[in-house]
């Protein structure tokens, strides 16, 4: 999973300007049953909208992806420290499947988003970070090592 990860960070990072930098904390003993490409169009999503949170920031804008084992869940993380949500808007998120939640986007991204973590037995939560950010949970059930 680690490289997995790894391959969808640096094809973000060749996506968006080299001021936003992207802190890592992935072990590699932890590994989730999914098509790898799934996995990297997730993170993919998670990280074009933490990026979009975090551009008015300029260079003080903090985006991080992490990886960690927590009972028999594989739970993918990406953080970042844009300005708070809403509540409402928050809420409408955790919907995304039904609505939008973007004025001037599309809001496709969390529903593949959605779709994937669906398809692989796996669910999305989202947190408010204080003072501010969100983080967004992706958790999977973890392949047990033999």
């Amino acid at each position: 999973m680690k490289n997995v990860i790894a391959r969808a960070v640096a094809s973000f990072e060749a996506y968006v300007s080299a001021s936003l930098k992207i802190k890592l904390d992935i072990p590699s003993d932890v590994e989730i049953e999914a098509d790898p490409l799934a996995i990297e169009l997730l993170i993919f999503n998670l990280l074009k909208n933490a990026a979009e949170a975090v551009e008015p920031l300029g260079a003080e804008g903090t985006v991080s992806v992490s990886l960690r084992l927590s009972g028999s869940k594989a739970k993918i993380k990406v953080e970042d420290n844009g300005e708070k949500i809403a509540l409402e808007k928050l809420q409408r998120m955790q919907k995304a499947l039904q609505e939008t939640v973007k004025a001037n986007g599309a809001g496709l991204g969390l529903g593949i988003v959605f779709a994937i973590a669906e398809k692989y037995g796996g669910f999305v939560s989202f947190k408010q970070k204080e003072p501010k950010g969100l983080q967004v949970t992706v958790a999977f059930d973890a392949v047990q090592p033999s």
